[in-house]
């Protein structure tokens, strides 16, 4: 059903996503959506928090960490902890191809 969690207001210590292209433009700048949408969803006190996302490994796409400038434009920095290629699971295509998708973890950077 349909409830507010009162807890989410301090963020989830995990986030899985996969193939969230509206998310992934851009992502080399500072102030891109998805560091503006991981910013408001991942904990912010627990330094173990992570995110988990399954995504293209190439094109306009893939997933680019800014680099770290002093969170410019109020959101948070994050950081990428491991990039591992869908071929290291043996991941595929419908048609059988092998896979351009790759699993990116990110955390906040400290």
């Amino acid at each position: 059903g349909n409830f507010i969690d009162e807890k989410i207001g301090e963020g989830f210590n995990l986030i899985f996503g996969s193939s969230l292209q509206g998310l992934f433009y851009e992502t080399s700048k500072t102030n891109a959506k998805l560091w503006r949408t991981l910013d408001a969803l991942l904990s912010k006190t627990d330094p173990n928090a992570v995110v988990i996302l399954s995504h293209v490994r190439s094109g306009n796409e893939r997933i680019e960490v800014p680099e770290y400038k002093h969170n410019r434009g109020g959101f948070a920095t994050f950081e990428c902890i491991r990039r591992i290629s869908g071929d290291t699971f043996d991941m595929r295509t419908r048609d059988d191809n092998p896979s351009d998708f790759e699993i990116v973890l990110l955390r906040r950077s400290h």
